[in-house]
């Protein structure tokens, strides 16, 4: 697929979203749902995390190398969320090979399916993996104050919503 150059931090003003992916493919990587409805609600800790997790994948322009715009092409969802990190942050990122200009949308809905075969939880058995999580940081003997990853996280019924998981039926 991509042959990786090496790995970079970034500031976080320097990753855009690649101008080589093509509009409609645009939309379909930017409008795919997060797993938490309000993902703008992670705390600057969890986006680190995220980033960690997830680097965005990014590649310098062969026209224009070093001028500070890497374009990301994939995990493009950690991208969006890093910019609530402010752009003198800086994020390690996975650096590759420029795909080839006709080749990029291919590219992207390849690593978009790598990432969510590999990372996505299963839709039906997600809510009792979730909230099996919840259970077990809150019941051990030092509670894990989950506000520290979202805000949205401030009780079990603001977590089961956050991901829209229906909390009458747990």
């Amino acid at each position: 697929m991509l042959r990786i150059i090496s790995t970079k931090k970034l500031l976080v003003s320097q990753i855009v979203i690649s101008e080589d992916i093509t509009p409609p493919i645009r939309r379909m990587l930017l409008t795919y749902p997060p797993m938490m409805r309000n993902a703008e609600d992670l705390s600057i800790e969890a986006i680190r995390a995220a980033s960690i997790l997830a680097p965005p994948i990014v590649y310098e322009k062969k026209r224009n190398p070093g001028k500070g715009a890497y374009w990301c092409i994939g995990n493009i969802r950690t991208a969006l969320c890093t910019r609530q990190l402010g752009g003198r942050e800086r994020v390690r990122c996975v650096v590759v090979e420029p795909p080839n200009v006709t080749a990029a949308d291919q590219v992207a809905l390849a690593l978009l399916l790598a990432e969510k075969s590999c990372l996505m939880l299963d839709p039906a058995s997600a809510d009792g993996f979730l909230l099996g999580i919840y259970t077990a940081l809150q019941g051990t003997r030092r509670k894990k104050d989950l506000t520290d990853i979202s805000k949205s996280f401030g009780s079990k019924k603001a977590f089961l919503e956050s991901f829209g998981i229906n909390r009458r039926k747990k």
